[in-house]
């Protein structure tokens, strides 16, 4: 990712598993975490690369962002993933996809101003500004 980074002219902040091993950079480009404040940082991001989880991917959108969404096997990431791509808002991606040669045309791509990053802002518009209020459940008979 260092590499991808450098050659795309971008600087990544990674968020890692919190409980997993974290491989730290000594490189400019590439910015390691094991939590970041989303809702912070995404009005100033360029580009996301996510999983493709709702709360991701909606983030991603809400915020005007063009995404490259990694889903794997989950079916919820996957069907995020495909309408993200639908929208024209991103790019459904693989694995295979993070590999440098591969990240670098793509972060490229996502990033070049065009109507990707347009696309994410128009549908941007139509997600909710904030997040939904908690509803409180009631289980007992009146």
């Amino acid at each position: 990712m260092e590499r991808a980074a450098r050659e795309a002219g971008v600087t990544l902040w990674c968020v890692v598993r919190a409980n997993g091993p974290v491989r730290r950079s000594d490189a400019a480009e590439l910015f390691t975490f094991t939590y970041l404040p989303f809702e912070q940082l995404l009005e100033h991001a360029a580009g996301l690369i996510l999983h493709g989880g709702q709360g991701s991917a909606l983030a991603a959108l809400r915020y005007g962002v063009p995404s490259l969404a990694i889903p794997g096997r989950h079916y919820e990431r996957r069907y995020n993933s495909e309408r993200i791509a639908a929208l024209g808002a991103g790019l459904h991606g693989q694995l295979t996809d993070l590999r440098t040669g591969r990240l670098t045309t793509i972060l490229a791509q996502m990033l070049a101003g065009g109507s990707m990053a347009e696309n994410a802002r128009r549908a941007g518009t139509s997600t909710p500004a904030g997040r939904p209020e908690p509803v409180a459940a009631s289980s007992g008979s009146r």
